[in-house]
């Protein structure tokens, strides 16, 4: 593989146990039967991206395929995998730890058939993103990276802390999951917190004078150098101003950018799975990107990585102004637009 190419691929793992999401899979299983919907219905967002991603660049974008999965695993089974999609089989998934055994999973996808060119994942379940954190931080070492991601949760809290007291309708399992696999890669040493940036966090508690579990996992990490620009902080007149001086701050020869779709739920990207928040605005998020992209154009640094994940093909398009894949062909475009994208070393 050209180490210069863009190496797409995807990743369908979708565990989310709670019975609504799990009824868009039964309806999807029996209309399917019943005969009542297309045939060519995306599968997975690796499905509904692709295909324009790569008339968009123009032969730059290799399409590397899909993770092999089990269909009951991904968003949009087939009929043979009816009577696995039930609350209680995702339940045990997650209880098992399969997000990180198909995280690990990825991460040998994307040693054998992608490296040394820069993967671009398409994924589902956030979790799927430490595959490729984990397999560059390998190659170049933790401290080589910085990571930029754009996601209205912080996904480095563990659910006894994010959800004390059960206060959660279907809380997840303290395992490595969408919610909680930051905290796994900056404990194992694949992420290095003083070089994590969150962007547009929107359950971020601020600074109560008398903080509580939740607030104080915030600032502690914040003492151990996660940067975190929330979401009141992206609106404000400042922000380019400070986001530039920090992008202007990173010493590390790679950047990996990272977008969890629901950092647009409920605005510019309403196919998400989380729409407990309400999200950042289309020029928001392509903003961000167009700034990252002009530090790699500099050569200030390279793009290591990228992945988009979080988006719900069950949602795409039900409402005739969707925006949701625009938003990502963008912010994928604009982040990748100039050729100074990736070199090994």
């Amino acid at each position: 593989m050209r180490e210069d190419a863009v190496c797409l691929f995807g990743a369908g793992l979708d565990l989310l146990d709670d019975p609504e999401r799990v009824s868009l899979k039964q309806a999807y299983v029996e209309a399917t039967a019943k005969g009542h919907l297309p045939e060519d219905l995306p599968l997975d967002p690796y499905d509904a991206l692709s295909p324009h991603l790569a008339n968009r660049l123009n032969g730059r974008l290799v399409l590397s395929g899909k993770l092999d999965l089990a269909g009951w695993l991904t968003p949009r089974p087939g009929r043979e995998w009816a009577e696995f999609v039930k609350p209680e089989y995702y339940r045990a998934s997650l209880d098992q730890n399969l997000c990180q055994t198909v995280t690990e999973a990825c991460q040998e996808f994307i040693t054998e058939n992608i490296l040394p060119a820069m993967p671009g994942l398409l994924a589902v379940d956030h979790s799927l993103a430490g595959a490729a954190i984990r397999t560059i931080a390998e190659k170049y070492g933790a401290e080589a990276i910085t990571y930029i991601v754009l996601d209205s949760h912080f996904d480095g809290i563990p659910n006894r802390l994010r959800y004390p007291a059960g206060k959660a309708g279907f809380p997840l399992p303290d395992t490595y999951h969408c919610g909680s696999f930051l905290y796994y890669l900056i404990e194992e040493g694949s992420l290095i917190a003083e070089n994590l940036i969150l962007l547009g966090v929107s359950d971020h508690p601020g600074s109560p004078p008398h903080p509580d579990a939740l607030a104080r996992v915030y600032l502690d990490y914040a003492k151990q150098g996660v940067t975190f620009f929330t979401k009141s902080q992206v609106r404000d007149e400042w922000f380019a101003e400070r986001f530039q001086a920090r992008l202007d701050a990173i010493r590390t020869p790679f950047v990996y950018v990272s977008l969890d779709a629901d950092v647009g739920a409920c605005t510019c990207l309403p196919a998400v799975r989380f729409m407990d928040r309400v999200g950042l605005e289309k020029e928001e998020i392509l903003s961000a990107a167009e700034m990252i992209s002009g530090q790699i154009q500099s050569g200030q640094f390279r793009l290591a990585g990228f992945d988009i994940s979080e988006i719900d093909v069950h949602l795409l398009g039900l409402d005739k102004d969707d925006t949701t894949i625009e938003v990502c062909l963008d912010f994928i475009e604009r982040l990748i637009g100039g050729s100074n994208v990736y070199q090994a070393s």
